[in-house]
């Protein structure tokens, strides 16, 4: 029996590699002459960059670059193949900073920007920037400068970073690395995918975790509207929006106008480069899984993907999660079966630490 392990990761718990390989250690209790491939997945988000060198012989690379106020912090990459994978929460990330420093007016994009440039440096001309966990809205201005684009004010002097000053950008001029830039392929790949501006987008929608009070998230969003319209205006932005575009606090929409590049579902991005649909192949079954199941996991996430795959090949899908909630029938309905890895009324943090033992124990029971 071939049996493929594609999990997403445990948020704050187990990332997808470790939890692969506890399902691994499971089903070989089970049936000790398994076939078992482990390909750890990601949808975009944190824990992207661990999936590919969970899955793939990547190369990790750390570079110091500058946390989103600025402050030194050592960030990774990968490289697998000709590809370089950024993920954006490695330098601009909301888990970067302390509670009091969460101000999206001032946060930025530079050192999201200073991990691209350090891959073009290297001779890296194909990209997968995953953007999910971020701090900022600055609609990836900070990560332009960091690329050497201008961004100057009325009166001809540099705008400060940050989201707060979007509004006062009066002229961009071009990228210093625009030649690299120029020559490079970049993909967007989003785990969620809402607009750039309104009640689901970056300001309105995802400003408030970042730190924004009432009248930063409306100063955040006449921003990003004013951003909008001049990279349109100037056509380094077309079509005006896509879906996406709001990731990351305006990411997607900064790849698209200052990179060139293309928004794209992180699971599909994340699942070629870990080779999951040529693993599938000849697969009996594929088991994925996810910290908590509810009506939103069908909604593009890592788990109902892997399932669709894995149905397209011929293969049956056994979703094993750290809770189901009652609204989830939308998403497990995409599977063939499905668990709940922990026991009834027990308390949050007990789950969390008990998780990899209660993955093995479930995978081992399923196929008992």
């Amino acid at each position: 029996m071939k049996i493929v392990i594609a999990p997403d990761s445990f948020k704050e718990c187990l990332c997808a590699a470790d939890v692969a390989r506890r399902v691994a250690a499971g089903v070989r209790k089970a049936i000790p002459d398994a076939e078992i491939v482990c390909c750890p997945m990601a949808d975009g988000g944190e824990g992207t960059v661990d999936a590919v060198l969970g899955a793939t012989e990547a190369v990790s690379v750390s570079v110091v670059v500058a946390n989103p106020v600025g402050a030194p912090v050592a960030a990774r990459y990968c490289v697998w193949r000709d590809t370089a994978v950024i993920e954006m929460a490695e330098a601009s990330g909301l888990e970067r900073l302390s509670p009091h420093e969460r101000n999206p007016l001032l946060t930025h994009t530079f050192g999201t920007g200073e991990l691209i440039a350090h891959a073009l440096q290297a001779g890296i001309r194909n990209f997968v920037v995953a953007v999910g966990g971020s701090a900022t809205v600055d609609g990836g201005t900070g990560m332009a400068r960091a690329l050497g684009y201008g961004f100057t004010d009325v009166s001809g002097a540099p705008t400060p970073l940050g989201g707060g000053y979007l509004s006062d950008i009066a002229q961009i001029t071009p990228a210093c690395l625009s030649g690299a830039v120029s020559a490079a392929e970049f993909r967007v790949a989003v785990d969620i995918t809402g607009p750039l501006l309104g009640p689901k987008g970056a300001a309105q929608m995802y400003g408030p975790q970042k730190g924004a009070t009432p009248d930063m998230v409306n100063r955040l969003e006449a921003g990003l509207g004013h951003l909008q319209q001049y990279l349109y205006s100037v056509g380094m932005l077309s079509p005006l929006s896509v879906p996406g575009d709001g990731a990351a606090g305006g990411l997607g929409m900064g790849v698209r106008a200052f990179l060139g590049g293309t928004i794209c579902r992180g699971a599909e991005v994340v699942a070629d480069l870990v080779g999951l649909d040529d693993a599938l192949r000849g697969a009996d079954w594929v088991i994925t899984g996810e910290g908590r199941t509810d009506a939103q996991s069908a909604e593009g996430k890592v788990c109902t993907y892997v399932a669709s795959l894995a149905k397209s090949r011929g293969g049956q899908s056994l979703l094993l999660s750290g809770s189901i909630s009652d609204d989830a029938s939308p998403a497990t309905g995409a599977f063939t079966a499905w668990r709940g890895i922990s026991a009834p009324n027990v308390p949050l943090a007990v789950s969390m630490r008990d998780a990899g033992y209660n993955l093995e124990r479930a995978a081992a029971d399923f196929f008992s």
